[in-house]
């Protein structure tokens, strides 16, 4: 009989597929558990206003709806989090010119310079974060990342369909059955039209 295969101790017992992707939501939420304190205590403040003020550009403008979706915010949140930027004078904001309903954000130098003092003094807790990593698992993990998202955000999960043909050639065992329907190799099916009644 096969060995079993063991899981990490924090993780539940999942198939692998479903593994990674819980282990990858955890690592986010310990991650973002750690970033809220140490901006907290080193610049004031809390996640959500880091995050947008992180994806704010110097150079030019921004409309509000991408910088949510880049920051990880809900936009109820990255506009709380925008009124407090606004309000320390970390950012400004003005109409967009081509829609007068949406808000344009650009990151004044007061905000650059607190995203680089902070970033400065953190850099050494970084890099003893990710010092457990080679940097071939670096770069294999953040190569790995980036294709997954890409695929998801091409396909998005609730549109793949299961196949049972197996790996392709050069594919991975791990969620190696694609999703066919989002490439277009399954057909939906057609709708069932009503019996007629007699």
């Amino acid at each position: 009989m096969p060995a079993r295969r063991r899981t990490h101790p924090s993780l539940p017992d999942l198939p692998q597929d479903l593994e990674i992707g819980y282990a990858i939501a955890r690592l986010g939420r310990l991650l973002a558990r750690d970033a809220a304190r140490s901006v907290a205590r080193d610049v004031g403040l809390n996640l959500a206003e880091w995050r947008l003020l992180l994806v704010v550009d110097d150079a030019r403008d921004r409309q509000f709806d991408s910088l949510a979706d880049l920051a990880l915010l809900e936009k109820s949140h990255a506009s709380l989090a925008s009124r407090a930027l606004l309000g320390r004078k970390l950012i400004e904001q003005r109409p967009d010119p081509a829609d007068r309903r949406r808000v344009l954000l650009r990151r004044l130098p007061g905000g650059r310079a607190l995203v680089d003092r902070y970033l400065r003094g953190s850099a050494e807790s970084r890099r003893g974060l990710w010092a457990v990593l080679t940097t071939r698992e670096a770069a294999a993990m953040r190569a790995g990342l980036f294709k997954l998202l890409d695929r998801i955000e091409r396909n998005p999960p609730a549109e793949h369909a299961a196949d049972s043909a197996g790996p392709r050639p050069g594919e991975s065992p791990i969620g190696a059955r694609p999703a066919r329907r989002a490439a277009g190799l399954v057909r939906a099916a057609r709708p069932r039209s009503p019996r007629s009644r007699s």
